[in-house]
């Protein structure tokens, strides 16, 4: 008895699977708060994602531009839809990650563009687009670097003992003039 061949079957190439999410992996979802200038939340899946936006770092709430900061966020992805590439995991929880605005453009770097976020470089090491845009910004005066002595928020952070202000009151007095000061 002679062995006949198998016949020739025609087989569709196997489809990958779609690989593990991993901490690359990224996520979609429409924006709905702006904690401060470089976190936002994010609804994903059903739930609400906070993201930390990485790579920069923007002046805290009570330091001169961090309202600004937060207002610039929210005009760029508040009540939008944003992709976000997944960085890491941060100390808090948060997704750390570069986000994209509906636009294309990168929110991370737009931030550092205008001049309020300073580079973090701890975490970014590196970096030759944040480090082109900070500096751009620093020489051109945009946003905090109008001010000559602003103060990175990580020394902010830690408080007067390394040269930062400390935290001022919710509604500071204003200065006294000759109308206001006592006799």
């Amino acid at each position: 008895m002679e062995v006949q061949p198998a016949p020739r079957v025609e087989v569709e190439p196997a489809r990958a699977l779609p690989p593990p999410l991993s901490p690359r992996a990224g996520l979609q979802g429409q924006c709905v708060g702006v904690a401060d200038g470089d976190t936002i939340s994010v609804m994903h899946n059903g739930r609400e994602d906070k993201i930390r936006l990485f790579g920069i770092d923007c002046p805290e709430g009570g330091q001169a531009y961090g309202r600004k900061a937060k207002q610039y966020t929210s005009s760029l992805v508040f009540g939008k839809t944003v992709q976000v590439e997944v960085k890491d995991r941060d100390q808090y929880g948060r997704t750390v990650g570069m986000v994209t605005g509906p636009d294309g453009s990168n929110v991370n770097y737009a931030i550092v563009a205008a001049g309020l976020a300073w580079w973090y470089r701890q975490y970014a090491p590196g970096d030759a687009t944040f480090e082109r845009l900070e500096t751009e910004a620093r020489l051109a005066k945009r946003g905090l670097w109008a001010d000559p002595h602003a103060v990175p928020p990580w020394d902010y952070r830690r408080g007067p003992s390394v040269g930062a202000s400390p935290r001022p009151r919710p509604h500071p007095e204003p200065p006294a003039t000759a109308e206001t000061r006592p006799a």
